[in-house]
């Protein structure tokens, strides 16, 4: 009865979540009814993941497993009757058979081990029984007040009690399924209707939808990672693995509405630079480096530690407005409600709750987690430079931990191996860099002797 009533509720759940803009193929994102005749790997897939329905998104639930069943944490006058066993347990995963039991085997079907939806406890809970007149009438007061405060209009509500509050989880609603308020830290996508992008929209296309052309043509900043491709186990099993580090450049052609292969990419351009500060401000920069001809390649203290929010101008589609950044989430907090507590925000767990959201293209994304993960190492050991000169010790002090001690020097590393390799370009440009071209050799010789690029 629980593996019957397990089955069917992840079915359900499986077919809440959206797959606009996946790489998959219908048949790949079909829910496949697989029974697993093993105790262990049945509760793996159906029963070790939880779906939170305020928010939508997936987490890891062992809550009972390990406060329940594994470790009873309640005091009770009564013993123990698996601490004979403590050392034995959890048993080797049996399968299915007369006889064939194992001292842990009953775990995996008790009824508590089971809550395919279940509050995450990392969004805020939503009114119950709120209307779709009440939560409508919510969201007019906020825009007044945003109108009044004079400026843009923003998803975001309210000043947050909490820093969790600041990360955003995406969500879209299914056309034509009945209203359930949301979490407020929820987003969604703009949709396409009557020749534009509208937040009010409950129907028509959604940027994620657009084509690659469309999606291509949206974009100012090219991210450039080096990756290389390992195969493990089936023929099937690929992973990649980050050989260099990631780059960026602006492109070439400036990136306007007349430059938009479709009337729906137009649209999309001109939603993103009403609602989406970061994008708006690096198309600006875009057309001063076209207008002064100067260099469209982003260096890496740039790329790493000035900009932030650019990567709402290297995936717009997944970035529709400021509320999505990562990487700029304080700072477009800190702009909208003037708030100056102190807080401490991670690029990570920004990133993390949209894997996990229902929105699966997140989760098929290659470029974009490797360059976030270098930007978080980099905005952390440069902080932690910062820091040192003030105390005046070096900055492998500050990183003296086993997590950071050997991704400090593979940081410094990294960086003089793209200096050199900025430098090699320019030493044989004479075209803009003469002086440079003219004592090449000298230049070469000493950068080809940095401690740690040979």
């Amino acid at each position: 009865m629980v593996a019957a009533y397990s089955m069917l509720k992840c079915e359900e759940v499986f077919a809440a979540q959206s797959w606009s803009g996946t790489l998959l193929t219908p048949v790949q994102r079909s829910f496949a009814t697989k029974y697993p005749v093993t105790d262990f790997h049945f509760w793996v897939m159906y029963g070790s993941w939880s779906w939170c329905k305020d928010c939508g998104s997936f987490f890891f639930n062992d809550k009972y497993f390990s406060e329940s069943v594994y470790q009873d944490q309640v005091t009770s006058a009564t013993p123990d009757l698996l601490a004979p066993r403590r050392r034995q347990v959890p048993s080797d995963p049996v399968e299915h058979g007369h006889g064939r039991v194992g001292v842990s085997s009953r775990w995996w079907y008790l009824r508590g081990m089971y809550k395919p939806v279940q509050h995450c406890e990392r969004c805020t809970k939503p009114a119950r029984n709120q209307t779709a007149g009440a939560f409508l009438t919510g969201v007019l007061r906020r825009r007044q007040e945003t109108h009044a405060r004079g400026s843009s209009a923003s998803t975001s509500g309210m000043p947050v009690v909490r820093t969790g509050q600041l990360y955003r989880i995406p969500r879209i609603r299914a056309e034509g399924a009945p209203f359930n308020a949301w979490s407020q830290e929820c987003i969604t996508w703009p949709r396409y209707q009557h020749g534009g992008f509208d937040l009010r929209h409950k129907t028509g296309d959604s940027m994620l939808d657009l084509s690659e052309d469309e999606r291509r043509s949206l974009q100012i900043v090219v991210l450039r990672t080096d990756v290389k491709a390992e195969r493990y186990g089936a023929s099937h099993q690929l992973n990649w693995t980050k050989v260099g580090l990631s780059r960026a450049y602006f492109k070439k052609e400036l990136v306007t509405e007349e430059s938009m292969p479709t009337p729906r990419a137009a649209a999309a351009f001109r939603f993103l630079m009403d609602n989406n500060r970061y994008f708006r401000a690096f198309q600006q920069i875009q057309q001063q480096l076209i207008a002064t001809q100067a260099s469209l390649n982003v260096s890496s203290y740039d790329l790493f530690v000035v900009h932030h929010g650019i990567e709402c101008a290297m995936f717009p589609h997944l970035y529709p407005t400021t509320d999505f950044t990562d990487s700029g989430i304080l700072r477009h907090y800190q702009h909208e409600h003037a708030d100056d507590t102190n807080r401490v925000c991670s690029i990570g767990l920004s990133w993390t709750r949209k894997v996990l959201s229902s929105v699966r293209v997140y989760g098929e994304q290659r470029d974009l987690p490797f360059f976030l993960y270098e930007k978080h190492l980099a905005n952390k050991f440069f902080n932690a430079h910062v820091r040192a000169k003030r105390m005046g010790v070096t900055g492998d002090v500050m990183t003296r931990d086993s997590q950071a001690s050997s991704g400090y020097w593979d940081i410094v590393q990294d960086s003089l191996a793209d200096l050199v390799r900025i430098m090699l370009v320019r030493c044989y440009d004479e075209e803009n860099y003469p002086l440079l071209s003219k004592r090449g050799d000298k230049y070469l010789n000493g950068l080809t002797n940095l401690p740690g690029c040979n």
